[in-house]
C-alpha cells in the first residue's frame, strides 16, 4: 500500500504504524489487516496474489 495523500493508521501482528503521504507498507497475506484513515486518504493497493476476481 502506498500512501498518496493524508495518513493512514494502520497495524499487523500486534504492532501500529502512521504512514505518511509518500509512504509505502508491505502488509504480509494472511495475517490480519485494516488500514482506517487519519486523514483524507487516498492510497495506491497492489495485491501480490492476482488471482482475485
Amino acid at each position: 500500500m502506498q500512501i498518496a495523500d493524508g495518513a493512514a493508521e494502520t497495524g499487523s501482528d500486534g504492532t501500529s504504524r502512521l504512514p505518511q503521504k509518500g509512504d509505502c507498507i508491505i502488509m504480509p497475506a494472511g495475517h490480519p489487516h485494516a488500514p482506517q484513515a487519519a486523514e483524507g486518504l487516498e492510497m495506491l493497493f497492489s495485491p501480490k496474489d492476482r488471482t482475485l476476481p
